[in-house]
């Protein structure tokens, strides 16, 4: 855990849009949530993921994966993303 966590900055993290605002309104960010997009990048570099999809809601873990496949020496998957659809179908979103 270490490892990763030391391959990204607080600065980084605080690029991400909710945890930005509020770090500016002085609202409680727990650790777990820092953790949360270390993790879920580290998976591309387990996976060694040359193409990662997901919602426009992932777009920060997803590019934290790129950054921690360079860190480790991978070459930096292609992201992809799509707004998120809510719900089975159309209708329910």
């Amino acid at each position: 855990m270490v490892r990763v966590a030391a391959q990204m900055t607080v600065a980084r993290m605080l690029e991400r849009d909710d945890f930005r605002k509020r770090y500016e309104e002085e609202r409680p960010i727990s650790i777990h949530e820092f953790l949360y997009p270390l993790f879920q990048g580290y998976d591309s570099v387990a996976l060694r993921a040359d193409v990662e999809f997901g919602g426009t809601d992932q777009k920060f873990n997803l590019l934290v994966g790129r950054d921690l496949q360079r860190a480790y020496g991978q070459e930096p998957q292609v992201v992809m993303t799509t707004h998120c659809w809510w719900g089975w179908t159309a209708s329910t979103r």
